[in-house]
């Protein structure tokens, strides 16, 4: 049965009530559909997400932030949601398996390959790169990693021995 446009549009809440009460129906039928469907217009839903995440940048970042500072409870109880989203991070930030990292850890004991320490309030060993070609270095815990920034950007060294002179005290 074919409608008009205009009819659609003066009874959009029809057609999406019988939308609606037919995917519930027909539930598998549904999702068989819409995995096709996905499959087959991967890279249009790609470029389409991305930009809407280009577009809603900021407020997507609030509402993630707000939400896990909200669960903290609910992500620590769980460990396979932590996990997941580590093997994303590890693989898409550094090219990394979770597997690659733990054989890392190992081979470095646990410990910061520049303090040799092992990392504060059991959080994990950050992976240490090369900013400009990308390449992996070692394991460091969170404080040789802020440093090791700073003393990497240009200039900021000098910039801070500048300022401790100019305050230090014993002079």
């Amino acid at each position: 049965m074919a409608y008009s446009k205009l009819y659609y549009a003066n009874n959009k809440n029809k057609f999406k009530s019988w939308a609606y009460k037919w995917r519930s129906e027909n539930r598998e039928q549904w999702l068989a559909y819409r995995r096709k469907w996905n499959k087959e217009n991967r890279a249009k839903l790609i470029v389409k997400g991305r930009e809407y995440y280009d577009v809603n940048r900021e407020r997507r970042i609030a509402e993630a932030s707000k939400w896990c500072k909200a669960n903290r409870d609910r992500i620590k109880a769980r460990p396979t949601y932590y996990m997941s989203c580590r093997k994303q991070n590890l693989k898409r930030a550094h090219h990394m398996t979770i597997d690659e990292y733990n054989e890392l850890n190992t081979k470095q004991g646990g410990l910061c390959a520049c303090c040799g320490k092992p990392p504060s309030n059991g959080k994990p060993l950050y992976v240490d790169h090369n900013h400009n070609t990308e390449k992996r270095r070692a394991l460091i815990c969170n404080y040789c990693n802020m440093v090791v920034g700073i003393v990497e950007s240009p200039g900021l060294v000098d910039k801070v021995r500048a300022y401790l002179e100019k305050y230090d005290e014993t002079t």
